[in-house]
């Protein structure tokens, strides 16, 4: 899911009520962050994957001031597979930054499945 508005315990509640038998990674709304063209606040990710799939899930994590949060899904057939959700910056310029943190960080060793905003 991109670009949610949630905090706290609404973030929290947010994947059972999207999704009934899901677990949830998520990163919360960013607090004092206006988009100068737009006025809009800045918002989060949020990944949902099914109760079943959760024992699969080998690592997760959050990278660049909660841009990009991700899970890893191991064992499955061919190999690990990463799921990274991605918040990107709304200035050309820093999303250079951003894929070159990203290609530095992300753990190795798997396929990605990339979701953007």
């Amino acid at each position: 899911m991109q670009k949610h508005k949630f905090h706290g315990e609404k973030i929290k509640n947010l994947g059972p009520k999207q999704w009934r038998r899901s677990s949830c990674w998520f990163i919360e709304m960013a607090n004092g962050y206006v988009h100068k063209k737009d006025k809009a606040r800045r918002g989060g990710v949020c990944t949902l994957i099914a109760e079943r799939l959760v024992i699969i899930v080998g690592e997760n994590g959050i990278l660049m001031e909660n841009r990009v949060q991700w899970v890893i899904l191991k064992r499955l057939l061919g190999g690990d597979l990463g799921v990274a959700n991605i918040y990107a910056p709304n200035i050309p310029k820093e999303w250079c930054f951003l894929w070159a943190k990203m290609i530095q960080k992300l753990p190795r060793g798997c396929r990605w499945i990339l979701a953007s905003d």
